[in-house]
């Protein structure tokens, strides 16, 4: 039985292995960046994840198929370089803000497509309820102002994250030396 539990671990450590290996290269590509920050990184992901559901891409990202294998760990890799060490609550925001930018960006820009289902159900809603003649176009249509005010409030929300994380580095790094001499 003993025997049977040490090969079902070996057996899903090197299932997991290439995932870890495409997390490391994402972390060591946006290392090679000099320019890119976390807070520029999130906001060019919350573009280009909003410009694809717009045209009805929406399954082609996501929590589980690009947040957490490849924009989280790419989004950790530019904190890393930029502070080196990054304690749990850096993480635990840079993992909130990489979901908040897919999040974002698929909902406001899902809008913008016309054979959507939301936008299905509200035509069909208005038009049975109401008797209106609703197209999905126009909804679409008035979809896209509200969908750029979301790029330009959360944009503009990741890139001040890159403040936020400066201040929590010098946080941390204040209490450093208070934590070392406790011990």
């Amino acid at each position: 039985m003993g025997e049977d539990d040490a090969e079902g671990r070996e057996h899903l450590r090197q299932q997991r292995r290439p995932a870890d290996r495409l997390q490391d290269q994402a972390k060591r590509l946006i290392a090679k960046l000099d320019k890119l920050t976390t807070g520029r990184l999130l906001a060019g992901y919350l573009v280009i994840r909003q410009v694809t559901a717009a045209v009805g891409l929406t399954s082609i990202g996501g929590p589980a198929q690009t947040v957490r294998p490849l924009v989280y760990p790419m989004a950790e890799g530019a904190a890393t370089k930029k502070y080196g060490r990054i304690d749990d609550r850096m993480r635990e925001k840079i993992k909130g803000y990489s979901a908040s930018s897919d999040t974002v960006g698929v909902f406001f820009g899902e809008d913008v497509f016309v054979a959507v289902g939301s936008i299905l159900l509200i035509t069909t809603f208005v038009d049975a309820t109401y008797g209106l003649s609703l197209e999905p176009i126009d909804l679409a249509l008035w979809a896209i102002p509200t969908g750029i005010a979301a790029l330009i409030v959360h944009g503009g929300r990741l890139l001040l994250f890159d403040r936020r994380l400066d201040k929590m580095a010098a946080d941390a790094r204040a209490d450093a030396p208070t934590l070392g001499a406790a011990a």
